[in-house]
């Protein structure tokens, strides 16, 4: 079962991105399809800070990637000393190792709901059906 704590920034995220959908098809005079298309983009403009974020940490990581990984050759045999050689060399180098994911796990409930918007909500608008149990469905 899906807790209410995860289900209350979904809803909200879908009713944010409701209006702007609904704006984009009935003011700007474009179909669902671009619609759905500019909503994405405005969305994947709006994270750009944190996708750039995401990437320069990606790519920090990348190159202390020999060194981290002489550093654990180094102390292959002690387990305890190599993980407290790894973070004072994180610390020393000014490096967050989760920071590359971060961003993404903050990106992730915006394109659920969009997913969610796109899934349930608008259903009738865009394609003018509901759902209905597979036995109505006439053959």
């Amino acid at each position: 079962m899906i807790s209410l704590a995860l289900i209350a920034p979904l809803h909200f995220i879908v009713e944010v991105l409701k209006p702007v959908l609904v704006f984009f098809h009935d003011s700007v005079g474009v179909g669902w399809g671009m619609s759905i298309v500019l909503l994405t983009v405005c969305v994947r403009a709006l994270m750009a800070p944190l996708t750039i974020k995401q990437f320069k940490s990606m790519q920090a990581m990348g190159r202390v990637a020999p060194e981290l990984k002489a550093l654990q050759q180094k102390y292959k045999d002690d387990k305890q000393r190599q993980q407290q050689e790894v973070m004072k060399f994180y610390q020393e180098n000014h490096i967050n190792p989760f920071a590359s994911c971060l961003p993404l796990v903050a990106q992730l409930p915006f394109f659920l709901g969009l997913y969610y918007l796109l899934r349930t909500d608008l259903r009738n608008e865009i394609c003018q059906q509901t759902a209905k149990v597979c036995g109505a469905v006439p053959a």
